[in-house]
């Protein structure tokens, strides 16, 4: 069973990052699952995606 692939992640020097070859903006979730089947970012659950934005960094 496959649990999650991602693939063909790229930041660039200016902060950019590409998932496959969509431009993941600022006013997307920066956190997302990638559908493996179609490379395209799929939104995290609201739940889960409350816990990374709320949990500070641990630096």
């Amino acid at each position: 069973m496959r649990i999650g692939a991602v693939s063909k992640v790229r930041i660039t020097f200016n902060g950019e990052i590409h998932v496959g070859d969509k431009l993941v903006t600022e006013s997307e979730q920066i956190a997302c699952l990638v559908d493996a089947s179609s490379g395209r970012p799929k939104p995290l659950p609201a739940d889960l995606f409350r816990y990374f934005h709320d949990t500070p960094n641990s630096q």
